[in-house]
C-alpha cells in the first residue's frame, strides 16, 4: 500500500500534472461561481478537452475542476446571497450577513481555508478508511437510509431555532418537490402534467437558488405594500480585522472544521446521499 501511495504522489507532483490541476481549479471556480451551474456542469463542459490528453493529466485536470466547482459556489453565496451550487446555500446563511457588515474578504477567506482543510482531511480519511468503510456502506439498506434521512430532517429543523415548525414545513415542501418527475422504479409520471421538461424532475440547483431569491422578492413585496421598504447598504469595513483572517483565529475553530470534515467524509462514503446533505448536516452541527 505504501508503495502504491508513493507511486501516486510521484505521478501527481510532476510539473505537467500540477499545471493541469491549477488550470482545472481555476476553470472550476469560474464556472462554479455562476449560480445554477456547479461542478457537475463544469465537468460536463470540460470533459471533451480531456479527449486529447494523456490519462494522468486528464484525471488531474478533472479532479481540479470538481474541487474548484464545489468551492466556487460559495463566492456568490457570500457576496450575493445566491449560491452557485446547492451545497453552498449553507454558506449564505452567515456569509452574506458578513458581507453586509463589510467583512466579505474575511468570509471568503474562511470559506476558502475551511474548504481546503476539510478536503485534505477527507482525502486522508479516504486513503486510510475507504476499504473497511466501503464494506460497511454496502450493507446499508432502506432502513438505514431512512434513519439517516430522518436524522437529517430533525437536525435541519433544529437549525430554524426560532421556529422548528417552519423548518419542518420547508423540509417536507422540498420532499414534495422532489417527487415531481418519473418514478425511478416503474417510470410512472408524477405531477408532470404531460410536460416532457418535467420528466427528469426539478433541478436541485434551480430550486435552491429560486427559494433564496424568491424569499427575498416576497419579503420586499410585503415591505412595499406596508410602505416600509428599506435599502440594504453594505457597510464599509473598518479596521484590519474586518478584512483579514489571522491563522490563529482560523485554527481556533479547529473543532468545528474537524467535526464538519468527519461528517462530510462519512456522508460522502455512503452511496446516494450527496454533498448537499453533508453540508447542511455540518452546518446544523456547528450551529448547535
Amino acid at each position: 500500500m505504501i508503495e502504491s501511495l508513493l507511486t501516486g504522489f510521484e505521478a501527481a507532483f510532476t510539473l505537467v500534472n500540477l499545471a493541469f490541476i491549477a488550470a482545472g481549479i481555476t476553470l472550476g471556480i469560474l464556472i462554479g461561481a455562476i449560480p445554477g451551474l456547479g461542478s457537475v456542469t463544469a465537468l460536463a463542459i470540460l470533459i471533451p478537452i480531456t479527449f486529447y490528453m494523456s490519462p494522468l493529466p486528464a484525471i488531474a485536470f478533472l479532479v481540479g475542476v470538481n474541487k474548484g466547482g464545489t468551492s466556487g459556489g460559495a463566492i456568490p453565496a457570500i457576496l450575493l446571497n445566491s449560491p452557485g451550487t446547492p451545497e453552498a446555500a449553507a454558506s449564505a446563511f452567515d456569509g452574506y450577513p458578513m458581507t453586509q457588515r463589510g467583512e466579505a474578504k474575511r468570509a471568503m477567506k474562511f470559506a476558502l481555508y475551511s474548504s481546503v482543510t476539510g478536503d485534505m482531511i477527507s482525502d486522508l480519511l479516504l486513503i486510510a478508511l475507504v476499504v473497511p468503510f466501503a464494506a460497511v456502506a454496502l450493507q446499508f439498506g432502506p432502513l438505514e437510509y431512512t434513519a439517516i434521512l430522518l436524522f437529517a430532517f430533525s437536525l435541519l429543523a433544529g437549525i430554524s431555532s426560532s421556529s422548528p415548525t417552519k423548518g419542518l414545513i420547508a423540509i417536507f415542501g422540498g420532499v414534495f418537490l422532489s417527487t415531481i418527475g418519473l418514478d425511478p422504479v416503474d417510470s410512472t409520471q408524477r405531477m408532470t402534467f404531460d410536460q416532457v421538461n418535467l420528466y427528469d424532475g426539478l433541478s436541485i440547483s434551480a430550486v435552491a437558488i429560486g427559494c433564496l431569491a424568491l424569499a427575498s422578492v416576497v419579503e420586499q413585496m410585503f415591505d412595499l405594500r406596508r410602505g416600509s421598504v428599506e435599502t440594504t447598504e453594505v457597510k464599509q469595513a473598518e479596521g484590519e480585522g474586518a478584512t483579514t483572517l489571522p491563522i490563529g483565529e482560523f485554527l481556533s475553530h479547529w473543532k468545528t472544521i474537524g467535526r464538519s470534515a468527519l461528517i462530510g467524509s462519512g456522508v460522502g462514503m455512503l452511496p446516494g446521499l450527496g454533498v448537499t446533505l453533508a453540508a447542511f448536516l455540518s452546518y446544523g452541527a456547528a450551529k448547535r
